[in-house]
């Protein structure tokens, strides 16, 4: 993201933000469903009064809402939802609703926040019962949903979204283009999306940026549920970038067993380090009174470049394997950070996924074990060149 882009999506975020305001301390869809697609929020929403008046409400006066705040509430909150009577009860009452009205259609069959907030709810109660009702529910009109007038990129996204946390037999597909970019990044956010390779996710930030300043110039700000996604797409992206600057240090995993290896790398490493090129981290930096476990995660959430000296030994580590890599490899799919691979010795490196899929700096069957003294230094320094064109941001 360049300068000119941060400067016009401060823009973006401003009016954003002002029209979502708007809606705090209303209690109603469009501030739940604001609340839980932006997650933790400094703009004054709240579900759990929404979620109360939904629940004294839907007794006398029951709308096709009250479930969809629940929903929403239930799913944020978590073990801290205190209406699951209440949503059960509702979600009973909506599932026996007829879509058709006379001639035309229930607000529901078009109103794709609801039919989410609906979804989540029947899946977060874990009443299979219930889930199974509304499934067939959602199913029995959602076809009509997505064909009764010209609905836009952002309603697409939430119904296919729903049919999906609902397990519909009917599975419309996320709209994959370009306009709707900004929605698939908000939904990712909350995980309703699968995550995408590095590639497409600069892609489809590029053009996610794109569409949110040509709407704010274009001062398209009038549709809540569309205003809330574009801001918690925004955020997702302000946040990976931020990460991302900010991210600095080489860290090095390794298996004790192989510190030789280590100390060969430190060398290489050290006239960056030197010139305040780059910040080397790995175990030996951890003093004896220091909390390792802490010092590890710390110096993990800094990386911009993890190296890993693969051996046998290194993929025999328990430690490795639940304290170090499950962070680094987290990092490396959500923030961009490099996984640099170094087969020190004959291993199953090529068998292991979640380590295979990053391309390795040398191949499996050519170790640095089984190098030339020459051939194992070639290696280093070209190691060292693609951590610099990392840090450096060059590639």
């Amino acid at each position: 993201m360049n300068a000119t882009d941060q400067v016009l999506l401060a823009d973006v975020r401003e009016a954003l933000v002002r029209q979502i305001r708007a809606v705090s301390d209303k209690a109603n869809l469009d501030e739940v469903f604001a609340a839980w697609v932006l997650g933790e929020n400094d703009l004054g929403l709240s579900v759990e009064k929404a979620a109360q008046i939904a629940t004294d409400l839907s007794a006398t006066a029951p709308c096709y809402q009250h479930p969809a705040i629940l929903g929403f509430a239930a799913e944020k909150l978590g073990s801290a939802f205190s209406h699951r009577e209440a949503l059960a009860d509702r979600l009973v009452w909506v599932a026996g609703r007829d879509f058709r009205l006379g001639s035309s259609y229930a607000g529901f069959v078009t109103d794709p926040v609801a039919i989410l907030g609906i979804a989540l709810g029947a899946k977060s109660l874990g009443d299979e019962e219930i889930r199974r009702a509304v499934s067939a529910w959602i199913d029995s009109f959602v076809e009509r949903s997505m064909a009764v007038r010209a609905i836009q990129d952002w309603e697409r996204c939430l119904f296919a979204v729903a049919c999906r946390v609902i397990g519909a037999a009917h599975q419309p597909p996320i709209p994959p283009c370009p306009s709707a970019a900004e929605f698939r990044t908000a939904l990712r956010k909350r995980a309703l999306i699968p995550k995408t390779s590095k590639p497409l996710r600069d892609e489809e930030e590029r053009e996610a940026i794109g569409n949110m300043k040509r709407q704010v110039l274009a001062s398209d700000t009038t549709n809540l549920a569309a205003c809330s996604m574009r801001l918690a797409a925004l955020e997702a992206i302000i946040r990976m970038n931020t990460l991302t600057a900010t991210r600095s240090t080489v860290f090095v995993s390794y298996s004790h067993k192989d510190k030789a290896w280590l100390e060969r790398l430190h060398v290489h490493l050290k006239p960056l380090e030197r010139e305040g090129k780059l910040d080397r981290w790995d175990d030996t930096r951890i003093h004896t009174s220091q909390r390792w476990r802490e010092e590890i995660r710390k110096a993990i959430d800094a990386a911009r470049v993890a190296v890993l000296l693969i051996s046998a030994d290194f993929l025999a580590s328990d430690f490795i394997a639940t304290d170090e890599l499950p962070p680094l490899l987290s990092a490396a799919e959500d923030e961009g950070v490099a996984i640099m691979s170094v087969i020190v010795k004959p291993c199953r490196f090529e068998q292991t996924p979640s380590l295979e899929q990053f391309q390795a700096v040398n191949p499996g069957l050519k170790p640095l074990i089984g190098m030339s003294e020459s051939e194992q230094e070639e290696l280093f320094v070209k190691l060292t060149e693609d951590i610099m064109r990392v840090v450096e941001g060059r590639s």
